[in-house]
């Protein structure tokens, strides 16, 4: 069960990373667009490697 709950936290992290980058387009803000760039790149590979484990 932990695995599903692993898998959900990790796509709502995801998820607000793309809110984020929404965000700092609209803002012109290059550091938070950056930031929020590798969060989601990081979250997406963490989502991968959870999910390979299954």
């Amino acid at each position: 069960m932990r695995l599903g709950t692993d898998v959900v936290g990790l796509v709502g992290f995801t998820v607000s990373g793309f809110f984020f980058i929404a965000s700092a387009l609209n803002n012109g803000d290059t550091l938070t667009l950056v930031g929020s760039v590798l969060w989601v790149a990081s979250c997406l590979v963490w989502l991968g490697a959870v999910v390979s484990k299954r």
